[in-house]
């Protein structure tokens, strides 16, 4: 181009148009890059609101608590093995055989038998009854000589007695070792199934604070895209009315398209991967899938560095589990062990007697009539089949020690799985803070870049370049933001948890 066209073209209404649309596609850009970073609005759902429908109305979440709650209630099962419990046994019996003694004869004997009381197990092995009996009996069609008192004989009458009893286990469940297993193990239980459904109730959280992150920072890919979209629309009209006027070369106007496509396609990618987000963040929410989500708070870039590692680690839920599951194979090592041991017992009975042909002057006459019944005796059953108790014992004890075996493994992997999100979490904020680093130095270019091609000192490919490193920084800090988020919420599966 000579010397006198170019001062005539710079001095053409055309060229000041071209300055205008320069002007303008920055201005463009820079407030659509200002409205990326703004501030959250009042109205717009929290992650803390976002939780908290979660819970309301994710019906797994609350079959977690339901099942968490459930198992802690069940825990006082232990405390019903120590409780007093009140008994109460009825027996009728008709009885028409012929009788035994010769010289006595009836058509039916008729015997009831009732009894009441309360019965309770010690932790020492020993089991104690407190309670009442009454036996009716009436020989029906017998007759027999009055007594030498001249007072007919009872032939329909009452038996009645206070008892005491009480059993003491030597051998098997001795001294209450069984006992003592059993109320381990319904604890341990109780303990396992509450950690286990806690482990599930915080994982859905987890699922959740990451869902909401994921969906505002694929919005923010979003704005990103739109942002870069705007700048290569303006760039490639300016780039078409320099060729229109031939102050531009086709290869600039080809070159600028492409990277306005391309440009299109990343939105395209991004705003796809917004749906996919948006379909995980209402799902978690109970929520149909295309319904609209609320404007969401942006990721607040100030805070990711100050990001830093709980103070108060603890173990997870899942390895809290695991450990109450080992105490269930302990107790459940000690109850077979126990059960095939063989059974020997003392025991001892003290009864008050008294009989009548009234229930009531029965019951008066057993604290009256000095006629006390004492017994004592003792039990002992033991199982023969010595090569079957062997492999029971075994089997337990194998039990036991696989329980302990994944027990230790779960805790190293818990705490390889802690470092690695220590060291996740530092990278993913020193890659943050190199890419916000990088956006600014990026920017700062950007807006020179531009001017020198307005000014027709670099050429467009250059421009593009630039265009494209700027869009990928601001990429990187989103996705860099993201990750250590992402990486936070993890951590929190490792706070104290007082189910």
């Amino acid at each position: 181009m000579s010397v006198a066209r170019q001062a005539v073209c710079e001095k053409s209404p055309l060229k000041a148009h071209q300055k205008a649309q320069m002007i303008k596609w920055m201005q463009i850009a820079v407030a659509a890059f200002f409205m990326v970073h703004v501030t959250v609005k009042a109205d717009s759902l929290t992650l803390k609101d976002y939780l908290q429908q979660v819970r309301k109305d994710n019906q797994g979440y609350q079959s977690a608590v339901e099942k968490r709650d459930a198992a802690k209630e069940r825990g006082s099962q232990a405390d019903l093995l120590y409780s007093p419990q009140l008994f109460a046994n009825a027996n009728l019996r008709f009885d028409k055989k012929l009788p035994q003694l010769p010289f006595f004869n009836y058509n039916e004997l008729d015997t009831h038998q009732f009894a009441v009381g309360i019965q309770k197990q010690t932790s020492f092995g020993m089991t104690a009854k407190l309670g009442y009996e009454w036996d009716f009996t009436n020989y029906l069609g017998a007759s027999l000589p009055p007594t030498s008192s001249g007072a007919p004989a009872l032939l329909k009458f009452w038996d009645a007695r206070p008892v005491v009893q009480l059993n003491q286990s030597l051998w098997q469940n001795g001294f209450g070792s069984n006992t003592r297993a059993t109320e381990r193990l319904i604890s341990a239980q109780s303990e396992a199934e509450t950690f286990g459904a806690e482990a599930e109730r915080k994982n859905t959280e987890l699922m959740a604070e990451i869902a909401y992150w994921r969906l505002a920072a694929a919005r923010e890919v979003v704005k990103q895209n739109e942002v870069a979209i705007t700048a290569s629309n303006s760039l490639y009209k300016y780039i078409t009315d320099k060729a229109a006027s031939n102050l531009s070369d086709k290869a600039d106007v080809l070159q600028t398209k492409a990277a306005l496509e391309t440009r299109r396609l990343d939105l395209k990618t991004a705003k796809d991967e917004v749906r996919a987000a948006t379909r995980s963040f209402n799902a978690l929410r109970n929520a149909p899938s295309t319904q609209e989500v609320e404007v969401l708070a942006q990721l607040d870039y100030a805070s990711i560095a100050a990001l830093d590692v709980p103070a108060n680690r603890s173990s997870r839920p899942d390895v809290r589990a695991a450990q109450a599951q080992l105490k269930m194979s302990e107790a459940n090592a000690v109850m077979l062990g126990e059960k095939d041991k063989p059974q020997l017992d003392i025991y001892a009975t003290w009864a008050l007697n008294g009989r009548n042909g009234a229930v009531t002057d029965a019951t008066g006459d057993s604290y009256n009539a000095g006629r006390p019944t004492v017994g004592a005796g003792l039990k002992f059953l033991m199982p023969l089949d010595f090569g079957s108790l062997s492999d029971s014992r075994s089997g337990a004890a194998r039990m036991e020690k696989a329980a302990q075996l994944g027990l230790a493994q779960k805790q190293y992997d818990e705490k390889q799985q802690w470092e690695d999100l220590v060291e996740k979490l530092k990278d993913a904020k020193e890659r943050f803070q190199l890419a916000q680093v990088m956006e600014s130095a990026q920017e700062e270019k950007l807006t020179y870049e531009r001017q020198r091609l307005k000014q027709g000192r670099t050429t467009t490919y250059q421009q593009l370049l630039i265009e494209t490193e700027y869009t990928l920084s601001g990429l990187l800090k989103v996705r860099s933001a993201f990750e250590a988020l992402q990486v936070r919420a993890q951590m929190k599966l490792y706070e104290e948890v007082t189910p």
